[in-house]
């Protein structure tokens, strides 16, 4: 991956400042966990061609063939995080799909909190991970998204795809990334100021299971019910047993009723 093609094309104020590239690295987000504090820089972006200890949510292993897709991660510091954490999953797979689209033509879904979607199958995904000692010190945005991978391992092969797979083209990743980023610090300004409004409201034409049942955890226990919206914070708003509840975190599965 050329990294002077990718600053090349940038036209931010905060990320991709510094870019540090890894061929193969355990975790672009662990790497950005242990960073020590002096050597901070607001928008630090770590990218990796290869992850052998990459992580979704709940630890889950992420699956990427190398030099295929984009895996990376950005590094938030305390000098700017006087803003509201709860929605900056949906934000975020908003300013991704915005991006991906102005480079592809093709319209993205999400899945709430974190999931992007394309023709009913997972497309990328976001790790958020949060620092803190009496405040918040730093916040590390992990992106994986599949761009060019040709194939996926049987456990997940029906229920994953790429933009390859989809389209039949290959596409630049210094390009898309460069998207990305660009229209992810467009976000990150917009947050700062807590004024990410347009992005909630993106975020909702793009959800695609809002009227549908799903199941969902809550304080520890499952339930059933129908996805109603989505909270000004992010919060998936849900019917269950004629009881509404907004849900700040978690994970639902969409049922193949109703």
């Amino acid at each position: 991956m050329d990294i002077n093609k990718i600053q090349y094309q940038l036209n931010t104020q905060y990320i991709g400042k510094k870019i540090l590239y890894f061929e193969r690295i355990d975790s672009t987000n662990n790497f950005l966990k242990n960073l020590e504090k002096h050597n901070y820089t607001d928008g630090l972006v770590v990218i990796a061609e290869e992850q052998f200890k990459g992580r979704g949510r709940y630890n889950r292993i992420w699956y990427t063939q190398p030099k295929k897709n984009l895996t990376f991660s950005i590094l938030l510091t305390s000098q700017n995080l006087n803003f509201e954490i709860t929605p900056l999953p949906i934000i975020t797979a908003s300013a991704i799909c915005i991006a991906i689209e102005n480079i592809t033509n093709i319209h993205i879904n999400t899945k709430w909190p974190n999931d992007l979607v394309l023709n009913n199958k997972k497309l990328g995904g976001i790790l958020i991970e949060t620092s803190f000692d009496n405040e918040l010190l730093k916040l590390i945005i992990g992106i994986g998204i599949n761009v060019n991978q040709t194939h996926f391992d049987k456990e997940i092969e029906y229920t994953a795809t790429s933009l390859y797979l989809e389209t039949g083209k290959e596409y630049d990743r210094e390009s898309l990334l460069s998207q990305i980023l660009n229209s992810l610090d467009k976000m990150y300004n917009k947050l700062i100021y807590n004024d990410y409004s347009y992005y909630i409201d993106d975020w909702k034409k793009r959800c695609n299971h809002f009227g549908k049942s799903i199941t969902f955890d809550y304080n520890g226990k499952k339930y059933k019910g129908v996805a109603l919206g989505l909270s000004d914070n992010g919060c998936l708003i849900v019917n269950s047993n004629n009881q509404e509840m907004k849900i700040l975190s978690g994970e639902i599965i969409i049922n193949n009723e109703g």
